[in-house]
């Protein structure tokens, strides 16, 4: 599903599977709602507060989408009013013994991505999402699935930072289509990364060996709106607001949008 407008008229094409697509330059290909969908997001009881806020974010908005959180050390009473807020949710509970270093307590959150994805990645979705739950979502992010086919891997690429393979993309937000090809991808990333992998190892990997596969996947830039995570200078046209957990309490616009969700959030939760 390519993005082209030509400046005189524009052709557009519906179709309900990736096996009908139009080769004809100067289409826009459409994916029709029969598309199967999920939003994989991982969280530990540190981050409840913030995944509730996700979670009342996406529900408020008429996101209506599966949701699968890896929640690691999550109680059964967590789970409880996690799902009361998000219906849609699914929970998988992950054991670890965790430690008084909290930067080794957020590594083992990201641990549980690579698996996660590749368990996603072995059903039958068409299109996966992976987002931090530290966002906020302030609207339908409907467009966010555009230009994903098959073999298409999604993200947010910063040009400014081009010469730097660790942080030339922000991974916080990113989306795969479900294909052999996507498959294989991924599996090296996990190879080059490791069991015991530091974030950046696998935000590197991610882009160095799409470079390898750069033949055989289509990448596509996701607009900034739907991962903004410039903390200090927020857009309000951004549909997706990211901040880093640590900086939730300062006084910015997030914080004040937090909050609001926050108070949605008890609202779902039948918390008084």
């Amino acid at each position: 599903m390519v993005a082209y407008f030509p400046q005189t008229h524009t052709k557009i094409y519906l179709s309900t599977s990736f096996l009908r697509r139009p080769t004809e330059p100067g289409a826009v290909y459409m994916v029709s709602e029969g598309m199967k969908r999920i939003i994989l997001t991982t969280a530990d009881l540190n981050y409840f507060k913030v995944v509730r806020v996700f979670l009342a974010s996406l529900r408020y908005n008429k996101n209506d989408y599966t949701v699968r959180l890896d929640f690691i050390n999550g109680t059964e009473a967590a789970c409880a009013e996690l799902k009361l807020i998000y219906p849609k949710l699914e929970i998988n509970t992950i054991s670890i013994v965790p430690t008084e270093d909290k930067d080794k307590n957020l590594l083992a959150i990201l641990w549980t991505r690579p698996p996660q994805m590749w368990k996603a990645m072995n059903e039958d979705w068409d299109q996966i999402l992976l987002m931090d739950c530290d966002v906020v979502v302030r609207g339908s992010i409907a467009g966010i699935w555009d230009n994903v086919e098959p073999s298409t891997f999604k993200i947010l690429y910063k040009k400014e930072k081009s010469n730097n393979t660790k942080t030339c993309t922000q991974s916080g937000v990113h989306i795969y289509g479900n294909s052999e090809t996507i498959r294989e991808y991924y599996k090296r990333i996990m190879d080059r990364a490791g069991a015991q992998f530091a974030f950046w190892d696998v935000q590197r990997a991610m882009y160095e060996i799409y470079l390898e596969f750069k033949d055989k996947i289509k990448f596509v830039p996701l607009d900034r709106k739907y991962n903004d995570d410039r903390y200090k200078e927020l857009r309000q046209d951004s549909l997706v607001w990211h901040i880093k957990h640590g900086r939730i309490n300062m006084d910015t616009p997030f914080k004040r949008e937090f909050e609001r969700y926050s108070r949605i959030a008890d609202g779902y939760a039948n918390v008084s």
